[in-house]
């Protein structure tokens, strides 16, 4: 039998390539050059651009400038180096590359030099700032200052992610578009600018502004990374009340940390909210609260909370059932404990500790024909515990 190798047009690779890198497919993306290489096809420019851009996402930079200093480089080459160094606080070098486009007659776009200033913004770099800014108005990339219409210049900042330089020429004096408002607010939160993104929100607030449900959504995601949320925590309540609900998962987590830091009333109050919109935190969240509601005697919340997380087919840890249970009898709630033992035995989750806890509080409670019933499935299921546990155990018969 016969094989034909064919290899496909460069062009067919590049689309190939491009889809791989959008989808952050890296690995199979180098398998593709790797087969390029192997088999002595050249590269035009925009295979060269992609492969950059593959070094870019796996954040070898220093393999991008071994590539120009061989003279392998292009417009998108020096953008990315140049944002890298800005990054870093390395100005020298990212202004040497420029200079350096100009002797390879590439002309830096409005990007580049953006990269700079958001940089220099960013580090408080004054000098930098004054530089950057001069080249810009002489190359026609800002208008001459004062700065009278600035909504198309922080607007462009703003897409292109340099957000820092976009607050430059923000001034909450002057009256912008209310999409320049919305441009910021997605910017600083896409950057994770939680303090700043706050601020542009409360003039959002003053100024009675509408936002696009996006804005809100990303606003209420940012608010559930604040590890500190004295500020943000009303903010966050706010624009849930009002019918935008965060990703479940950031939500958890900020529920989840207000239990780890003991603020329990924070996270009540985000509960009783959520649940009105019918949000329901993940199981570890719940698990916290649960076992919280069980150890100060609100029963009827843990109930209430674990019937929710039911409904959604959501299970709890080992332990926040046990804590369940020991609650739920301490408060005399016989049958709901019997029927929270019954899930927990569907969900192959019972231990010595579960049937132990069952059989004390049901004896305690006198509830002998159930609490004999338990202690022959335990035996049954081989959980018995150690002679001396088990002996404290059958007291409660007598």
């Amino acid at each position: 039998m016969r094989f034909r190798v064919y290899t496909p047009s460069i062009s067919a690779c590049n689309v190939l390539i491009d889809c791989l890198l959008r989808n952050n497919e890296i690995r199979l993306g180098r398998c593709v050059y790797g087969s390029l290489f192997r088999s002595g096809v050249i590269l035009d420019k925009p295979s060269w651009s992609l492969f950059v851009q593959m070094l870019c996402k796996e954040g070898k930079f220093n393999g991008i400038v071994r590539l120009i200093d061989v003279g392998i480089y292009s417009s998108t080459s020096y953008s990315l180096v140049i944002d890298h160094y800005g990054k870093v606080g390395n100005f020298a070098a990212a202004l040497d590359r420029v200079d350096e486009m100009f002797d390879r007659n590439l002309n830096p776009d409005f990007s580049i030099y953006a990269s700079i200033l958001d940089a220099a913004c960013k580090f408080r770099n004054d000098e930098v700032v004054t530089r950057i800014k001069s080249v810009m108005i002489d190359k026609g990339f800002l208008p001459e200052e004062p700065l009278s219409e600035c909504d198309l210049i922080i607007q462009k900042f703003c897409d292109l992610g340099k957000v820092n330089a976009g607050m430059m020429f923000f001034n909450p004096k002057i009256i912008l578009h209310d999409a320049t408002y919305e441009c910021l607010l997605k910017a600083l939160c896409k950057e994770g600018c939680l303090q700043y993104a706050i601020r542009m929100y409360r003039v959002i607030l003053e100024k009675h502004i509408v936002l696009k449900d996006s804005c809100y959504y990303a606003f209420a995601n940012l608010l559930c990374c604040d590890e500190d949320p004295i500020e943000g925590f009303e903010l966050l309540k706010d624009i849930i009340g009002r019918g935008f609900r965060p990703d479940t998962t950031e939500l958890s987590k900020f529920i989840s940390l207000q239990c780890k830091r003991r603020r329990w009333k924070e996270a009540d109050e985000l509960l009783k909210i959520i649940l009105e919109k019918k949000i329901l935190p993940d199981g570890l969240s719940c698990s916290s609260l649960i076992k919280h509601y069980c150890s100060t005697r609100r029963t009827s919340d843990a109930i209430l909370l674990y019937r929710k997380l039911e409904e959604t087919k959501g299970v709890l840890d080992t332990t926040t059932y046990d804590a369940f249970l020991n609650g739920l009898l301490n408060d005399n709630r016989v049958e709901e404990a019997v029927k929270v033992f019954g899930q927990m035995k569907k969900l192959n989750l019972v231990t010595t500790a579960s049937f132990s806890i069952m059989i004390r509080g049901l004896c305690r409670l006198k509830e002998m024909r159930k609490a004999m019933s338990m202690h022959d499935e335990m035996l049954q299921m081989g959980l018995q515990p150690d002679r001396r546990a088990y002996k404290r155990l059958i007291t409660g018969f007598k």
